[in-house]
């Protein structure tokens, strides 16, 4: 995974970033959701989502996504959902490095 990840974070330009490529506006995920072309995956832990829930989301404590990411589907866009995007960020680089192209990091604006 290694030479991957390499390549993943060679392509994190200031061009790629300043575009939001990185992102996806709730919007835009939610007009992919309603053609059952998306999914988001909520990456906050057990007891975050206690006070909280997604019902509708893919429940995957960034502590579990090594060992279920392959869960995750790869034919349609991937968001990413935790509050600070932290978690969510570590996700992106790590999914990106093991073949998710249409992943992004859910943008709540």
């Amino acid at each position: 995974m290694e030479a991957k990840f390499v390549d993943v974070l060679r392509t994190m330009t200031v061009d790629f970033m300043a575009k939001g490529g990185h992102k996806v506006p709730s919007e835009k995920f939610f007009q992919e959701f309603s053609k059952d072309n998306a999914v988001i995956v909520d990456l906050r832990s057990k007891e975050e989502k206690e006070i909280i829930s997604i019902p509708f989301a893919v429940d995957m404590p960034i502590s579990e996504l090594p060992d279920r990411y392959t869960e995750i589907p790869k034919d349609k866009l991937v968001a990413l959902f935790c509050p600070f995007s932290v978690r969510a960020a570590m996700a992106f680089f790590f999914l990106k490095a093991n073949g998710y192209d249409n992943v992004r990091i859910f943008d709540e604006k």
